[in-house]
Parts: C-alpha cells; sequence; structure tokens
C-alpha cells in the first residue's frame, strides 16, 4: 500500500520601499512586492494582496495612488520560469519624523485546497529636517552726512523651513 500525502502550499514574500528614507514632512514612495512560490511539487494562486497600512494593493484608491498588482496571479512551481510574481504600488508618506511600518500579506493556495498566507514588514523613515531663519535689517535712511542724526531700522524674519512653524522670542543687535 502507498500512500500519496498532501504538501500543503509554500511561499515567500518581500517588500522594499524605494525611498526607504524621506526627508520631512514625507512624499511618494513606490513599494515592489515580490511573491514567489517556493514548492518545487505544485503551483499555487495568489488570490490576494494586502497592507496594513494601506489596504488592498490591486486597486488605486484612498492611500494608494498607482499600482500594477493584480490578483489571482498562478506562481509555476519553484525553479521554473513565472514562479515568482512581481508588483509595485506608490503611495504618498507623510507625517512626523520618525519609522513608518507596514506589512504586506499574500494569500496562497493550492489545487488541493491548501491556503497559506505569508507576510514581509518594510519600514520607511522621515528624516527630521532642522528649523531655519532668515533675518534681514535694513536703515532709512542708509547714509547720514555727519554728525548723524535719526536711522530707523527694519528687521525682517522669515521662516525657511520646510516643515516647522518657529516663534520668535526676542530679537538681539550686537550694534
Amino acid at each position: 500500500l502507498v500512500t500519496i500525502t498532501n504538501a500543503p502550499p509554500a511561499a515567500s514574500l518581500t517588500i522594499t520601499p524605494a525611498p526607504a528614507t524621506l526627508p520631512e514632512p514625507g512624499g511618494t514612495v513606490q513599494f515592489t512586492v515580490a511573491i514567489a512560490n517556493t514548492s518545487a511539487a505544485e503551483a499555487v494562486t495568489l488570490s490576494a494582496l494586502t497592507d496594513s497600512r494601506y489596504g488592498t494593493l490591486t486597486t488605486v484608491g484612498g492611500a494608494v495612488t498607482a499600482t500594477t498588482c493584480s490578483v489571482p496571479q498562478t506562481l509555476a512551481p519553484a525553479g521554473q520560469p513565472h514562479a515568482t510574481y512581481q508588483c509595485t504600488f506608490t503611495t504618498l508618506l507623510t507625517g512626523a519624523p520618525g519609522a513608518y511600518a507596514n506589512t504586506v500579506l499574500a494569500t496562497v493556495s493550492d489545487d488541493d485546497g491548501g491556503t497559506l498566507q505569508v507576510e514581509q514588514s518594510s519600514n520607511v523613515e522621515i528624516s527630521d529636517l532642522p528649523s531655519s531663519l532668515l533675518v534681514t535689517k535694513r536703515a532709512t535712511p542708509n547714509a547720514l552726512p555727519e554728525p548723524g542724526g535719526p536711522v530707523t531700522f527694519t528687521v525682517t524674519v522669515r521662516n525657511t523651513s520646510a516643515v516647522d512653524a518657529v516663534r520668535v522670542d526676542r530679537l538681539f543687535d550686537d550694534q
């Protein structure tokens, strides 16, 4: 007597953000997702792709501004052509400086009804930019005959930071 046992589906998933770091306040990120059938025994069908932060990856909407992801996809057995499916999705990521994690979840199944969910996480870092100010000082009049006279100084303070609001607590003039 020979018993043939069912091998469950096997797959791996990778997600790669580009760029992996953005200056604050953030910007557009394109994620590349790759799902590979790691079973040499049989093909699997990719039936769902979702992201913990952005939702379904197969349609444009919400935070997903563009996508090449589509399901279902049949993945040939490992080692054969078309054993890996790759797609991209694009989103706008903005926020305070810090790490922004998201996890992609892929669902695959085989012809015997076996189902597997694989997931992979990635991080995009939003880096802090320093505050910056531009201070200009103008004298009116800018020249006086000797012995001098009254002069009015106009000081302008301009916030040149990309994202930070600044508060001027005091101005000091060393002249």
